[in-house]
């Protein structure tokens, strides 16, 4: 994995981030209102919990590297 890649995962905000690896703010926002299996809920709800912002972070590099998730 690239590691420019990887610190931008870090550190753009969320949704800005969201919206990198899924093509536009539009779909970011749907995809963190929508329910994900593997994070168990709303990406924008698991963020808010206690190392939440990580876990959603880690589901979108997955992506954004073409990984199962």
């Amino acid at each position: 994995m690239d590691e420019s890649n990887h610190e931008e995962a870090l550190t753009l905000p969320l949704l800005a981030y969201a919206a990198k690896v899924l093509g536009s703010e539009d779909k970011a926002r749907a995809w963190l209102e929508s329910h994900n299996a593997v994070l168990g809920g709303k990406p924008v709800d698991v963020a808010a919990g206690v190392d939440g912002e990580s876990r959603v972070r880690a589901v979108l590099l997955k992506i954004e590297h073409g990984m199962s998730v």
